[in-house]
């Protein structure tokens, strides 16, 4: 039979950190990750809702029509007659670029279809209508 001194015999009580902190750094990298692609405008408006809608790509100019029907396009307030100017100066480098519309649900059916016409004037072929998903 073999003696253990007491200083062998004890046992140490606590946490050891190391997992903790992988564990941190790895949930830190995926919040900085996806907060990094996940980017909305801050123009707040009610989107209508649809069943069959589809993701927004990364790379487009966004326009984005109020209650009270401002327009902006990339968060920079626009009017009707500047849309087909700026969509012509970016569709002229990117002649592909999607253009997303972001109207509110009540706005006029007619100012959206002025704003569809514009940004054809201006040369952009893939137009799209953001909306929300139904659940």
């Amino acid at each position: 039979m073999r003696l253990l001194s007491r200083s062998k015999n004890q046992l140490k009580v606590g946490i050891d950190p190391t997992p903790l902190v992988d564990v941190m750094f790895l949930i830190t990298i995926f919040f900085m990750l996806t907060s990094s692609i996940i980017k909305t405008t801050s123009i707040n408006v009610n989107l209508p809702k649809s069943l069959t809608s589809d993701s927004q790509p990364r790379t487009s100019i966004n326009i984005t029509i109020t209650k009270d029907e401002k327009i902006y396009i990339n968060e920079n307030l626009v009017s009707l007659e500047d849309i087909s100017p700026i969509v012509k100066r970016i569709a002229v480098k990117d002649p592909s670029v999607p253009v997303i519309i972001r109207g509110d649900k009540d706005i006029r059916y007619q100012l959206l279809v002025d704003v569809m016409d514009r940004v054809r004037i201006g040369g952009a072929t893939e137009i799209s209508l953001l909306v929300e998903t139904r659940r």
